[in-house]
């Protein structure tokens, strides 16, 4: 095995130690988008998947000047309210939205922000993913379009 294949396992093995339980529902888009007033929503692609992530919120990240976080925040593409979820490298985070639910059963769902996703690769695989996330209100709890 190689180093980085390693690497991974490693990983998946702290996230399955102290991590929490993270399931991910992908969404396409259905119906026509000819323009940005047409009707078009989310719609569940393909079925869930389950695995283990370290979750931080980004309040306990005071100090990182320099980071990719203190760049995000100066920016206001993020604020002190999202979080930082760790996943395994060879998680899947292409398609139109995706929902990340913690725990079994869920406790609580975030959506990606977007350009909120920094790929950590070894050559040749990707050890983890770091996602920005922003928590979603279980009571409302869905992703514009759903």
């Amino acid at each position: 095995m190689a180093l980085w294949d390693s690497m991974l396992v490693d990983f998946k093995i702290i996230a399955n130690s102290y991590g929490e339980i993270v399931r991910l529902k992908y969404f396409a888009i259905s119906g026509t988008i000819s323009g940005y007033d047409d009707n078009a929503s989310l719609k569940q692609s393909g079925g869930d998947v389950w695995t283990s992530g370290l979750i931080f919120p980004l309040s306990n990240a005071a100090g990182a000047k320099g980071s990719s976080e203190a760049v995000l925040l100066e920016q206001g593409k993020i604020t002190y309210d999202d979080s930082v979820i760790y996943l395994p490298g060879d998680t899947g985070l292409s398609g139109a939205a995706i929902r990340i639910g913690t725990g079994s059963p869920i406790e609580e769902e975030y959506q990606i922000i977007n350009l909120g996703v920094d790929d950590h690769p070894g050559a040749p695989t990707t050890v983890y993913r770091k996602v920005f996330a922003r928590k979603l209100g279980m009571t409302l709890g869905s992703i514009i379009g759903e």
